[in-house]
């Protein structure tokens, strides 16, 4: 396949098309709103960028969708047609394991040196000193060993004494001390810290439920993943009876997370809105040439999705 027509359909990520003009000149780009996609869009366009999948009609002659979302569950049910069609889905990574580990290593670090309760006695202009907590001795269990989670072990490792990763087939992997399969039930129950970094597919949804979390001795847990594969109704009950100390959730099952949902009440519990790693045009724009001049050189692309998996 030799692209030459790409079609954008996400406006925030239109400013992309002039940016990418001079990195590949063989290349028409056409920018068009997802609501406002006509047949004539679909037949011009042999490439395409965007989030929500444009429809896949007779007429279309996209063969490669590339996603500017690390996460695909929201476009597998179409994995099919893209086989039959001999199309290309590659999705966006850029430097998003630097900022999702920057975000982990930010928030316990924050959360264990008291950084909250502080900024509460700040506001009452109130002076008072607590027993100092360090980290130093904290053993990090990572879930999935990916690129995320192999820098999320990186960048914790020298905060802590040890970092573990578990994953599907318990394979070492650069980062981790060690690396064991989640089904073995190893360095769980002796976690400081459980970071959960999974995709969802149908084997990880509510993966992390009852029977993980309480075994855990009081961790803090982290998930950057995704929000359906960490039981909500699960977490609280291990935070109630103390088997999780804090929770650190920026992916939610439901997002934006409703008004009335617990987590937001709940002191034992840090919120953030999907913040962890915001893809930027960067990310965009790098992993999109990367796997142009991979495809043009005929050789593997970078961030090829596999269209018999789920990432």
């Amino acid at each position: 396949m030799k692209p030459r027509n790409v079609l954008f359909t996400e406006p925030r990520f239109f400013p992309l098309a002039q940016q990418l003009a001079p990195d590949a000149p063989n290349l028409e780009f056409r920018t068009v709103p997802f609501r406002e996609l006509s047949a004539d869009d679909l037949a011009w366009a042999d490439t395409w960028i965007g989030y929500r999948l444009p429809p896949m009609t007779p007429e279309s002659n996209i063969r490669w969708y590339h996603s500017i979302a690390r996460g695909i569950e929201h476009v597998h049910e179409h994995f099919p047609l893209m086989h039959e069609q001999g199309a290309i889905l590659t999705n966006t990574i850029g430097s998003m394991p630097h900022r999702i580990a920057e975000y982990v290593v930010a928030t316990v670090l924050g959360h264990v040196r008291q950084l909250p309760l502080y900024s509460e006695l700040q506001k009452q202009a109130h002076w008072e000193r607590h027993t100092p907590t360090t980290a130093q001795d904290f053993r990090v269990t990572v879930v999935g060993t990916g690129s995320i989670g192999s820098e999320i072990g990186r960048k914790m490792a020298p905060f802590v004494s040890q970092v573990r990763g578990l994953s599907r087939s318990g394979r070492a992997v650069a980062g981790f001390d060690a690396v064991a399969t989640l089904e073995s039930g190893e360095f769980v129950d002796d976690a400081d810290v459980l970071v959960l970094v999974l995709p969802l597919t149908p084997q990880t949804e509510g993966l992390v439920g009852r029977t993980i979390l309480s075994k855990l001795p009081g961790a803090i847990v982290v998930n950057v993943g995704r929000g359906q594969t960490l039981d909500s109704g699960a977490l609280r009950e291990a935070i109630e009876a103390g088997q999780v100390s804090h929770a650190i959730v920026d992916v939610f099952e439901e997002e934006p997370l409703p008004s009335g949902d617990w987590r937001w009440e709940d002191s034992r519990v840090t919120v953030t809105p999907h913040i962890s790693a915001l893809t930027t045009l960067d990310d965009v724009r790098e992993d999109f040439l990367a796997n142009l001049r991979a495809l043009e050189a005929g050789k593997p692309l970078p961030t090829q999705v596999e269209l018999d998996g789920w990432y």
